[in-house]
């Protein structure tokens, strides 16, 4: 355990006009068996920090003095670091196989609670008993460097990645019924049964090539940048943007956008693309130059979120129209899982964030519309509609990022009336996707509708919820039935229930202004 005194810190000043210079002790050192360099946080501290003083055996302890890599100075130990980086011991190219099973560069297939490769093969690729590295994290990261430099493997499956086993849906690469030495697909369209499988054109995916269609299915994310949303932080009073300036971004800020404290590194290419990127969309020069070969123009196409509106983005051939709040781009059209486009919140699980009912009040429509397998946030936190970038999907299977229900219609029933709720998509092993579907001789996006005419069904016509009071006030009598006082006959019964029927089935007024209501059925007992 670190002691956090004011003896042992090392004190830095990173305010200074001068190029700051690391603090760090020089190459390697090793903390509770496990080896770093430079600037890391292996206990879980405020932040990374780096030991001025080692032992004669090159391990650091608590009694030595240590210093706090932040600013300047993280950016400073971070070129150093990158220049005086270990070798990756693992076999050329990084593949080799366990048992089997592919591997690339540091792995556990063995289970053995920390990360090795394969230093030699046999010419099958196969790991030879003893002949392995250990990666500690400085040598992992070296590797990791390496093999994110590769190019991307190509994905065998049938395009699109969906299809069906014995008639149960599959998506990408599975091993349905435990079937197949390793995870399979097929390579063209058709169905797959037990009796067929002998005659059935199939690809292992394994390695690079599992990755590969993970990244087209949806569930192996693709790089995400680590900074605050928007990008945008103040540190000493000067404003930075991502990692444009730096090899670090804030990932929290107080109301003013100054930078608290908390910060994440972005030195890896992976990283500071994605965070370029995006920060490209703070300029519209940088938008033209992501969005523009594939947008006619800014406005004046009906927006697929909501067909009400006709101020959204007309997408050249090659393109297809962002969601809220790019509505006005068009992105281009990729294999695999649709995703929202750059700019949107949360982008990987979120197509639009808004023009979807929400799912805590479906009476409301400016919630997000849900990639397959992600899951519609509440609007509690800053997540929901009604936080600075709107609502939000996020991945189910991660509740402590907002409180979320999968956001397809099994979970969210709103179609419109001329739609039903469908199958749409497998995601990954579990998960289904259904969608609202406009029901045949209808177009639409399922929860608008709209005839062969282009005139929308009732739903759409209508300008808003309408509803009707009506108060009554049941007491007993004992007049006559056809006593003048008797309060409800027959006429009055055969009213009350008609209208009961009509909001049960779903009814709404035609839109007249100044219509407001509620219909409250009130039992007082005798």
């Amino acid at each position: 355990m670190l002691l956090w005194t004011g003896a042992a810190l090392v004190v830095f000043n990173i305010g200074s006009t001068a190029a700051a210079t690391c603090p760090c002790v020089s190459g390697s050192w090793e903390y509770r068996g496990d080896s770093f360099s430079y600037c890391n946080n292996p206990n879980g501290a405020k932040t990374a920090w780096c030991p001025t003083s080692l032992n004669s055996d090159g391990t650091y302890t608590s009694n030595l003095p240590f210093t706090f890599c932040e600013g300047d100075v993280l950016t400073a130990c971070d070129a150093v670091k990158e220049a005086n980086r270990p070798a990756c011991p693992c076999v050329a190219g990084g593949e080799w196989k366990y048992k089997g099973q592919s591997q690339s560069y540091c792995a556990d297939p063995s289970n053995s609670g920390f990360y090795w490769c394969a230093t030699e093969t046999d010419s099958a690729g196969n790991y030879l008993a003893g002949k392995y590295a250990k990666c500690t994290t400085d040598v992992k990261e070296s590797c990791d460097a390496l093999e994110d430099a590769q190019p991307d493997s190509a994905c065998p499956c049938v395009a699109g990645g969906q299809w069906t086993f014995d008639g149960k849906p599959q998506s990408y690469c599975q091993k349905p019924n435990g079937i197949g030495r390793a995870k399979w697909c097929p390579k063209e369209a058709g169905p797959v049964t037990s009796a067929s499988m002998g005659n059935t054109k199939k690809a292992y995916c394994e390695g690079k090539v599992l990755k590969a269609c993970q990244k087209l299915e949806g569930t192996r994310l693709p790089t995400q940048c680590p900074c605050v949303d928007g990008g945008q932080f103040i540190y000493q009073n000067k404003p930075y943007s991502y990692c444009e300036n730096t090899n670090w971004c804030a990932t929290e800020v107080d109301a003013n956008g100054k930078f608290i404290g908390k910060f994440a590194k972005c030195k890896k290419a992976k990283f500071k693309n994605a965070c370029h990127a995006l920060h490209e969309l703070t300029t519209q020069a940088g938008k033209d130059a992501l969005f523009g070969s594939y947008t006619k123009s800014s406005t004046g196409c009906p927006c697929w979120f909501d067909l009400t509106r006709s101020d959204c983005a007309c997408c050249e051939d090659a393109g297809v129209q962002c969601g809220a709040p790019m509505q006005e781009y068009c992105t281009k059209k990729e294999p695999g899982r649709q995703k929202g486009c750059l700019g949107v919140p949360a982008s990987h699980w979120t197509l639009s964030n808004t023009g979807y009912p929400c799912y805590f009040n479906t009476s409301r429509t400016d919630c997000a519309w849900c990639a397959s397998g992600g899951a519609q946030c509440g609007n509690t936190g800053d997540k929901g509609p009604e936080s600075p970038a709107g609502s939000r999907c996020w991945d189910p299977e991660d509740p402590g990022y907002c409180d979320a229900v999968p956001g397809d219609c099994l979970h969210i029933n709103t179609c419109d009336s001329m739609a039903e709720c469908k199958f749409s998509v497998k995601f990954g092993e579990y998960r289904e996707h259904h969608t609202c579907q406009c029901k045949k001789l209808w177009t639409g996006n399922g929860q608008q509708c709209f005839d062969f005419q282009g005139v929308p069904s009732s739903e759409a016509l209508s300008s808003g919820d309408v509803s009707l009071t009506l108060a009554v006030s049941n007491n007993y009598y004992v007049y006559p039935h056809n006593s003048s006082e008797f309060p409800l006959g027959p006429g009055e019964t055969d009213l009350l229930n008609n209208i009961t029927a009509l909001f049960e089935a779903g009814a709404s007024c035609a839109g007249e202004p100044n219509c407001n209501g509620t219909f409250v059925n009130l039992v007082e007992s005798p």
